[in-house]
């Protein structure tokens, strides 16, 4: 097998260049060989929590969110683009409560606070206290 050593900078480079659902698929390719050089010797519940809990948004949802959010500001939305927004406002809250829950699941596994986890894994919170 050949072996080509990149730096940082180089892959970061290279990877620009993809489309959208190109880079999505290799996001989400190295998302699952991280998770499992983190939890090799994890359980099975503990791996399948992390997965959920690392699953994200797709582009094309957040893209679409993001559109009818601007034009939504700008109140240029016809009544089918604010059935789409509250529609899709909907699919990533259920998305961000399943998370919730695997989190809570996971920090309930590991015997820590959801705070900790949190921190343990990087995750910020959505929470501010302004």
């Amino acid at each position: 097998m050949l072996q080509i050593k990149l730096d940082k900078d180089t892959l970061l480079s290279s990877l620009d260049s993809l489309d959208t659902s190109t880079l999505e698929a290799f996001a989400k390719e190295v998302s699952i060989l991280v998770a499992q050089r983190k939890v090799t010797a994890l359980p099975a519940k503990e791996t399948y929590l992390l997965q959920q809990i690392n699953e994200g948004l797709s582009a094309n949802l957040l893209t679409k969110f993001n559109e009818l959010r601007i034009k939504s500001k700008e109140q240029l939305l016809s009544e089918y683009e604010n059935k789409q927004l509250n529609d899709l406002v909907v699919e990533i809250e259920n998305k961000e409560t399943e998370r919730l829950a695997a989190m809570l699941q996971l920090a309930q596994l590991r015997g820590i606070s959801l705070a900790e986890l949190r921190e343990n894994l990087g995750i910020a919170s959505n929470l501010t206290n302004d």
